[in-house]
């Protein structure tokens, strides 16, 4: 039976002002954070995995700055960090970085900074997703931190929060395109999540 993950359920914690990675679509759920094995030994894996094609936008989860843009970083691929209002975030596997996305650049929040891909490490094209406590760096759970209850936008919004034409707060606070509280879901199954706003 597919869970759904209501932002307005007491049960879940609160997704601390923070979009999901990517636009609103349907993906596939790969490995979770924690332990696991690959190539025959123990592993931790410290991100979430989603599969998606390539070329899908990545978007930031908040407003923030990117700290690291790394290319070609060994099994991680072309890897980007930034530090947003709360927590920490990171993407591997990047097929390319957005335009204007170094070290140092403001972005904001649903901003698309670089492009799912397949780069170092990987059996298939798909988003690592990494969540950091800025406090420690300690690595942290994504989903129940950072994609259960997050909120969505659609590609088009996020390419205009790209430009400089719109931002999630203007998104938000609409009714005709985006609205998402209390109304929207991501709904999760074992294998699949489905990110969309009911009619």
């Amino acid at each position: 039976m597919p869970i759904g993950l209501h932002r307005n359920d007491d049960m879940m914690p609160p997704a601390l002002n923070m979009v999901m990675p990517l636009p609103r679509g349907t993906y596939r759920i790969g490995s979770g954070f924690g332990m696991r094995q690959l190539d025959g030994g123990s592993h931790f894996h410290r991100g979430q995995d989603i599969g998606v094609p390539v070329g899908t936008p990545i978007l930031a989860p908040q407003d923030g700055v990117i700290s690291d843009v790394l290319p070609h970083a060994g099994d991680a691929g072309n890897f980007l960090k930034m530090r947003g209002q709360t927590h920490g975030f990171g993407f591997m596997h990047m097929a390319s970085f957005a335009p204007g996305i170094r070290n140092g650049a403001r972005v904001r929040q649903g901003q698309i900074i670089g492009f799912v891909g397949m780069t170092g490490y990987t059996k298939g094209p798909h988003l690592h997703y990494e969540v950091y406590s800025l406090a420690n760096g300690k690595h942290l759970d994504p989903r129940p931190i950072a994609l259960t209850n997050a909120r969505t936008i659609t590609q088009a919004d996020a390419r205009l929060i790209t430009q400089g034409q719109t931002t999630t707060a203007a998104i938000f606070s609409t009714s005709t395109t985006a609205q998402i509280n209390p109304q929207t879901t991501v709904t999760a199954t074992s294998t699949v999540w489905q990110m969309h706003r009911h009619t």
